[in-house]
C-alpha cells in the first residue's frame, strides 16, 4: 500500500513548520518544499478538473495551464453550476481562477515571481469542480470528428 498525501496534509505540515519547526537551514528548505508542493498540487489538480469538465461538456479542452482561460472555456451552464455551488463563500469561482491562474507554472520553479502565497481558497474551488463533474454536467452533442 502506497503513501497518500493530500494538499491539505501538506498545508497542515507547513503550518506546523512555520510555528517553530524551521529554525535550521534544513528546516527552512523543508518548509519551502512543502509550501511549493501544496500550491503546485492544488493548482495542477484544479487544472486537471477544469480540463475534465471541458472534455465532458464540450468534448475538448485547451492545452494551457492558465486556470482562468480553462474556466472561461467551459460551457455557460457548467460555469453557472460552479458559481452556484461555491455561493456562500467570500469569492466567486471566476475570481478564484483569476487569482491563481498561473500558480502551477510559477510555483514549479521557486526562483520565479510568485503571484499568491495562499492557495487555501483553491481547495473549495477544486471540490466544486469535482462535484460538478460528478453531477449531470450538460454534454454538448457533437458528431464524431466535429469540434464544438
Amino acid at each position: 500500500m502506497g503513501l497518500r498525501i493530500t494538499a491539505n496534509d501538506l498545508h497542515r505540515r507547513f503550518k506546523e513548520m512555520t510555528s517553530g519547526g524551521a529554525q535550521t537551514q534544513a528546516g527552512r528548505h523543508r518548509l519551502a518544499g512543502y509550501m511549493v508542493s501544496v500550491v503546485t498540487l492544488r493548482a495542477f489538480a484544479t487544472e486537471c478538473a477544469l480540463k475534465a469538465l471541458a472534455a465532458k461538456s464540450r468534448r475538448s479542452y485547451l492545452p494551457t495551464h492558465d486556470l482562468l482561460v480553462l474556466f472561461d472555456f467551459l460551457d455557460g451552464a457548467v460555469k453557472d453550476s460552479m458559481e452556484q455551488a461555491l455561493r456562500g463563500g467570500a469569492t466567486t469561482m471566476r475570481s478564484t481562477m483569476e487569482c491563481h491562474r498561473r500558480d502551477f507554472v510559477e510555483w514549479r520553479y521557486p526562483a520565479a515571481k510568485v503571484v499568491s502565497a495562499n492557495s487555501e481558497d483553491l481547495e473549495p474551488a477544486l471540490t466544486v469542480c469535482v462535484d460538478v463533474f460528478e453531477s449531470d454536467v450538460p454534454v454538448v452533442e457533437a458528431e464524431l470528428g466535429e469540434s464544438p
